[in-house]
């Protein structure tokens, strides 16, 4: 689960009915943090279990509209979080002790890796949430050096 770390155990709460009132405030929450819905049902109080969540997608197009809104929404804390993640390089480099016993700074491999495994996860994610935005775009302006008439010319 991506939970930022944290081990977030999911309620067992019993059903919690549908409000507009509700579900704006869980739409709130999702566009206003990168942390999964899991995550989000887990650590606020009064909200559903996310399968509740997800039942009322296809139950209540307004809130459905309202959500993938939330959804594009969380693409700016993903872009804020991807810049964080950029700019940290607390753990960039190690000192390591030599068989000499001298101390060097090294290249710490594994955190640069893993942080950029997280920038491009979650790039990917801003990709799919925001498309239209975010999306890969094809260059689709492109000239091509042909006249008209040898144009016409070859279709006769």
């Amino acid at each position: 689960m991506a939970d930022g770390g944290q081990n977030v155990a999911l309620k067992t709460a019993p059903h919690v009915p549908y409000s507009e009132e509700l579900a704006m405030e869980i739409c709130r929450a999702i566009a206003t943090t990168p942390k999964g819905l899991p995550y989000i049902c887990a650590t606020r109080e009064g909200f559903p279990h996310p399968d509740t969540v997800y039942e009322w997608l296809f139950l209540y197009p307004e809130f459905e509209a309202a959500y993938d809104r939330a959804k594009q929404c969380v693409t700016h804390a993903l872009l804020d979080e991807c810049q964080t993640i950029a700019d940290n390089d607390d753990e960039d480099c190690l000192l390591v002790r030599r068989n000499d016993g001298q101390e060097v700074r090294t290249l710490n491999r594994e955190f640069v890796q893993r942080s950029e495994l997280m920038v491009k996860t979650r790039m990917q994610m801003i990709e799919k949430l925001h498309p239209k935005k975010f999306g890969r775009r094809l260059d689709l302006d492109t000239t091509i050096g042909i006249r008209h008439e040898d144009a016409l010319a070859m279709l006769r």
